[in-house]
């Protein structure tokens, strides 16, 4: 077949996958993380700045993974379209053609026409492109602001024009900007230029290319330091997110691992087989790629006048696929070796392929034997693209999303919706304008009254097992059945106990440290944690023998810091109230955070001696962004014979906040009611796009 003969048919094949791909992804809904991105530039499009809500605003909210290159231009489309469901998706799609254009033009000058066209049909054919590439995800707009930023050096090196080197510097700052991950290929390339650019003496290059890069970044983080409203604000929050992105990166043990390198090799390795449906065996074919790619760069530094551009190129991609797969087969957690982690690697496997095979055939003595070599990683790229393939779209939520959507439309104006944890159902959110909020933040304080309430379960929180836990101690009907994609439940009955579980009343104790030991006759206290203390829910309850001469109840526990709690009533402090039974003894006030010593005289609760007591102790806060209900974490609770009533607070570290530095709150739909607020909080208000009130950007 003749070159040209390949070059039409790759071309048809291109504007076929094209269409299917724009006409799969326009019909579909986004992604979990993807509404969650869109959910900011909703925000934005209604003025409340750079914000999520979810059980409150929050700028510049430390879930969401993809930045403003991706935001902003959605924010624009939301302003001018509104949210549906071509407009979420609509700068997905232009990233993604984007990125299809881009590959083409990288790979051109290089490998010819024929092989661009080849890595440009690979990469549209890359197993869940469709998914992935699109759907609110920042993969593809990254990889595309570096493939820009390394095409324009490779250019910039040719031509020794300024311009092409600042617009590089520029695409790879907004690569970085757009998801932190792609400071690794980034810095790989940085690195090489770098080099490149100091043997050559290209000193203003240097300076260009360095400032061009460090443009946009020092943009975004001069907004966000006015957003947040202080240095201090700022640097915590890159400490949160730089804790999360090493934990996230398999460098720090915060997710579950395999230990043993070997084991976690063949655990991952299977992984990814399966991801490329392809045998295990198999998966070494494609180091043909780097490799090859590096024995092109020494080929290259051997000539008597190399080109550096072509060097660049080679050399970047060849380190940038070895560490991707270093870093997503031996280093990235076993808990987070998914697909989407290993997505852009496999991407750039795809763009190099048909470079490798292409210089095979046209340099290499015995091409023959060489260039089926390099066959076979294109080879098995297009098999499990081929094999992943489906003509039709294989996601059928929308119908059971746009239902709940249009069931939240519906509702009154003053109905809470609510989430469970991180499963914030932020699909439903987007696309009905409506706001929700936390249960497990706000389950034990639902009250008795005819307030139109309801859960929101999507595919998410059902496969993750919690809703359950979220609707346990609260009476629900489903109101709209939509399984597995949605599932509306209306709330409607106040927080209750279930019975208490039985217990021998001949084995209680009056003195229970849950440090010493396990003690099951309680309710409301999740297992024992790693240091043996037990964290309580807002309401908690516990069974003790009392003694003839018990004079007081005593609680010691510990209260971490108080910018994470939700206060639920009209006071401003964190506070614990006291039943025995039915029979209150009181509430007890803990104004900052560390150890506590809280102590209620047993004088309004006669009983008769010898017998087991039910002793219930409800908080009115709650820990926020949790996947469970907490509330205080207990050390030990006693019946004591003597001593005074106590309150004592023994600080460990406290950041105290007036209560006038909250926007106030009318209830739980609008804004917290604690004096202790969280550092991104948002103040003023305005409506949003459902027409309710609540509180805009701004300090």
């Amino acid at each position: 077949m003749s070159a040209r003969t390949w070059q039409i048919t790759l071309g048809l094949a291109i504007a076929f996958l094209l269409i299917i791909f724009v006409a799969r992804v326009a019909g579909s809904p986004v992604s979990f993380d993807g509404a969650m991105n869109l959910q900011v530039a909703a925000s934005l499009a209604d003025g409340r700045g750079y914000a999520r809500f979810y059980d409150q605003w929050i700028l510049f909210p430390e879930e969401v993974q993809t930045n403003a290159p991706y935001i902003l231009p959605a924010a624009l489309v939301f302003a001018l379209f509104g949210v549906n469901l071509l407009s979420a998706q609509a700068v997905s799609i232009g990233y993604a053609v984007g990125l299809v254009l881009a590959v083409f033009w990288l790979v051109r000058p290089i490998a010819g026409r024929t092989a661009a066209l080849a890595a440009t049909a690979l990469v549209l054919l890359s197993p869940e492109f469709s998914r992935f590439g699109a759907n609110g995800y920042g993969e593809a707009p990254g990889l595309l602001w570096f493939l820009l930023g390394l095409g324009l050096f490779c250019r910039a090196l040719g031509s020794q024009r300024t311009l092409h080197f600042f617009a590089a510097g520029t695409c790879l700052g907004l690569a970085v900007l757009t998801k932190t991950v792609m400071l690794m290929p980034v810095g790989i390339l940085q690195v090489l230029s770098g080099a490149i650019l100091l043997l050559g003496r290209r000193w203003k290059a240097l300076e260009v290319s360095a400032f061009a890069f460090a443009l946009p970044i020092a943009a975004f983080e001069s907004w966000r330091v006015v957003s947040l409203g202080s240095l201090a604000s700022w640097a915590g929050w890159w400490s949160d997110q730089l804790r999360s992105i090493l934990a996230q990166a398999g460098v720090r043990d915060e997710f579950q691992n395999t230990p043993v390198w070997t084991e976690k090799l063949l655990a991952h390795a299977s992984i990814l087989a399966d991801t490329l449906a392809m045998p295990v065996w198999l998966l070494p074919v494609l180091l043909l790629i780097p490799i090859g790619l590096a024995l092109m760069t020494l080929g290259e530094l051997k000539k008597e006048r190399p080109s550096p551009d072509r060097i660049l190129l080679l050399a970047t991609l060849a380190v940038s696929i070895s560490a991707y797969f270093f870093w997503w087969l031996l280093v990235t957690p076993t808990e987070k070796a998914w697909h989407r982690r290993i997505f852009n690697g496999l991407l750039l496997l795809a763009i190099a392929a048909p470079i490798v095979y292409g210089q095979a055939r046209r340099s290499m003595r015995r091409r023959q034997v060489l260039a089926l070599a390099a066959a076979l990683p294109l080879l098995a790229l297009a098999y499990a693209g081929l094999a992943s393939f489906r003509f039709a779209s294989t996601d059928n939520r929308w119908p059971a999303i746009q239902k709940t959507v249009e069931f939240m439309r519906a509702a009154s104006p003053d109905a809470t919706f609510y989430g469970f944890g991180w499963y914030s159902a932020p699909v439903f959110s987007l696309y009905s304008g409506r706001r929700i909020h936390d249960l497990a933040t706000w389950n034990h304080f639902i009250g008795p009254d005819k307030k139109a309430r309801y859960l929101l379960v999507d595919s998410n929180m059902l496969q993750a097992g919690k809703r359950e836990l979220a609707l346990r101690n609260l009476d629900h009907r489903t109101v709209v059945d939509e399984l597995p994609w949605a599932e509306v439940v209306e709330i409607t009955g106040g927080f209750r106990f279930q019975p208490m579980p039985a217990f021998d009343s001949r084995q209680l104790a009056a003195n229970v440290n849950f440090l010493q030991a396990e003690y099951s006759p309680v309710q409301g206290f999740h297992k024992p944690e790693g240091d043996g203390w037990r964290w309580a829910e807002p309401a908690a309850r516990i069974a003790l023998a009392r003694p003839a001469m018990a004079q007081r109840l005593i609680v010691r526990g510990y209260i971490p810091s108080l910018d994470n709690y939700r206060i639920a009533d009209s006071e401003k402090v964190i506070s614990l109230a006291a039943f025995i039974g039915d029979c209150a003894l009181g509430q007890r006030r803990i104004e900052q955070s560390g150890n506590f010593d809280l102590s209620w005289s047993l004088d309004p609760c006669p009983e008769a001696a010898n017998e087991s007591s039910i002793v219930t102790l409800r908080a009115n806060a709650a820990i926020t962004g949790v996947d469970r209900p907490l509330s205080w974490i207990a050390h030990s609770i006693e019946f004591s014979t003597a001593g005074d009533a106590r309150a004592v607070i023994t600080p460990r570290s406290t950041r105290q906040v007036s209560p006038a530095a909250c926007a106030p709150a009318s209830d739980e739909r609008d804004a917290p009611a604690s004096g202790f607020c969280h550092p991104r909080w948002i103040r003023s208000a305005g409506p949003d796009r459902a027409g309710r009130q609540g509180p805009r950007c701004g300090r």
